[in-house]
């Protein structure tokens, strides 16, 4: 087999060299030939040859290399590859080839066979829209299942888990999951609910579960227990929003042992008993939790009594941390003052024009007194402050983190888990699903899972490199996506230059450059 090499001289001149290996039969070992067949211009747009094989006369196609190459490394450097080889065995190279395809593209997968034209992927055959949409029925739930043991074996070592759930908008009428619920995007379309694990020292998706869009976000916790079990997920850490509290849920981890940080509602009284515990001491500078930041914090202590099934009650220790973000409060207070005096300058404006009150009053009731004989209005000052009294405030309930300033760090580290689902629908092309059958549905999911695990890994290498001020994750991709890959024969092939902001990229995600060795992935 031939490829070409390339070597730059001391004078700047870069001479390309076909390099031909040879078996030796008697010695039996591999022999190289090398011949020179030309140079590089100095402008690096020309290519001139003292030799022309026949085989590199004209090139027979290009296609952009770098995207796929750098997806195909991150996946070699996590372990997925290799996990999902095992898996899907002869299907890999479609499955993986459609994976790449959804981190590059934000389209629908039916686009994959035109986007295979122009790109390098896995697959070297030719897909069509039938076969992917029969492929994506043939992921079966066993194959998921073994992927997420071998997955968590790989990635769980000392982490802990994050857990997390979403909504996803769909159209069809035809699977049964897709249901009316409460819709995290605030769109009137029926959906279903995505719950996911998250490892918090790698920040890698781990583990997703689907459930009917009707379903309460504290109804899906005992099932995710019993999931942890079967995976055999360990030192878990459930650090979870206030949609997951419930009384019944706090007892239940108790019972079951796991460890957890869950923000605590308003609508908990609960909630309001912490804060009117510490309202009047939280504000000392020894409870600053963060420079640059107003925000104070203060732990409760206290005993938490469960019920038994054999009608004993125990008691577990618990801490209620409660923070105080004065930025957040003096935010919420502009912007809820700003509408009240728009409504009474409102107010006041039609009554000097007509000389009348307005027939909908009602808008005007909830802040203000009203008074009919003068047509005027003034400001029910303990209402709004009634409404403003927990402004700034969160409390945090939690069996394993007794400091404050733990429990802060933690939370804020729960914003990737946000960014990795606003990543799934705004960068994977699943905002709204546009599959109507079930086995295509979970088929997709899966696929975009793997993706979400790739762009996940690459937006948190951005992020700890200091490439966000530079560089999305999208941006990264489609810069190396400029690495192209020229193919003169089915032996015989060269990568275009890396450039200095290539090499750059390639260093800080601690990948290794492409050269003409790795032109074909596997």
């Amino acid at each position: 087999m031939a490829e070409l090499i390339k070597v730059k001289n001391k004078n700047g001149t870069t001479y390309l060299y076909e390099n031909k290996t040879i078996w030796d039969k008697e010695l039996k070992k591999y022999k190289y030939k090398r011949t020179c067949v030309g140079k590089i211009n100095t402008n690096g747009e020309t290519i001139m040859y003292d030799k022309k094989p026949k085989e590199l006369l004209p090139p027979k196609f290009v296609k952009t290399f770098g995207n796929t190459y750098l997806l195909n490394s991150i996946g070699e450097k996590l372990g997925l590859n290799s996990i999902l080889k095992n898996i899907f065995q002869d299907d890999y190279d479609v499955f993986i080839t459609l994976v790449h395809y959804i981190c590059c593209e934000d389209s629908s997968l039916s686009n994959t066979p035109k986007w295979m034209e122009l790109n390098e992927t896995v697959l070297k055959t030719k897909l069509t829209t039938q076969y992917i949409s029969s492929f994506l029925k043939k992921i079966t739930e066993e194959q998921r299942l073994e992927f997420f043991k071998e997955w968590v074996k790989k990635r769980l070592e000392e982490e802990y888990i994050a857990f997390d759930i979403t909504s996803i908008s769909s159209y069809s009428k035809l699977i049964d999951l897709v249901e009316l619920g409460y819709n995290r995007d605030k769109e009137k379309l029926p959906q279903i609910n995505m719950g996911m694990f998250f490892g918090e020292t790698s920040n890698l998706p781990i583990f997703y579960n689907t459930y009917p869009g009707s379903i309460k976000d504290v109804k899906t916790l005992k099932n995710m227990l019993t999931y942890c079990d079967i995976l055999n997920i360990k030192n878990i850490k459930f650090v979870m929003d206030k949609g997951f509290y419930s009384d019944q849920n706090i007892s239940d981890m108790l019972i079951s042992k796991k460890k957890f940080t869950i923000a605590i509602p308003f609508k908990s009284a609960i909630a309001t008993s912490k804060v009117n515990q510490v309202r009047d001491i939280i504000k000392k500078p020894s409870n600053i939790l963060t420079i640059g930041e107003l925000v104070y914090g203060e732990t409760i202590k206290e005993k938490w009594t469960v019920t038994l099934d054999d009608f004993k009650e125990k008691e577990y220790t618990v801490y209620y941390h409660v923070m105080y973000d004065s930025d957040k409060r003096n935010d919420a207070e502009n912007i809820l003052m700003a509408r009240i005096m728009r409504k009474k300058k409102e107010f006041e404006e039609y009554v000097l024009k007509y000389n009348r009150m307005p027939k909908d009053l009602e808008k005007y009731e909830k802040y203000f007194k009203i008074n009919k004989r003068t047509k005027t209005i003034s400001l029910l000052d303990d209402v709004i402050e009634e409404e403003m009294k927990n402004e700034g405030y969160m409390v945090i309930i939690s069996n394993d983190l007794t400091n404050v300033k733990d429990v802060f760090t933690t939370y804020r580290r729960k914003d990737v888990v946000e960014k990795s689902f606003d990543n799934m629908k705004n960068d994977l092309d699943f905002r709204r699903l546009r599959i109507h059958t079930e086995p295509s549905l979970k088929g997709k999911m899966f696929i975009v899972f793997i993706a979400l695990i790739l762009k996940t890994y690459l937006y948190n290498k951005v992020i700890q490199n200091g490439l966000v001020k530079e560089y999305s994750t999208n941006e990264v991709l489609k810069e190396v996506q400029k690495i192209a890959k020229v193919v003169f024969s089915e032996e015989t092939s060269i990568l275009s230059e890396v450039s200095s902001e290539q090499r750059k990229i390639f260093k800080l995600l601690e990948i290794k450059e492409p050269d003409i060795k790795e032109c074909t992935l596997i």
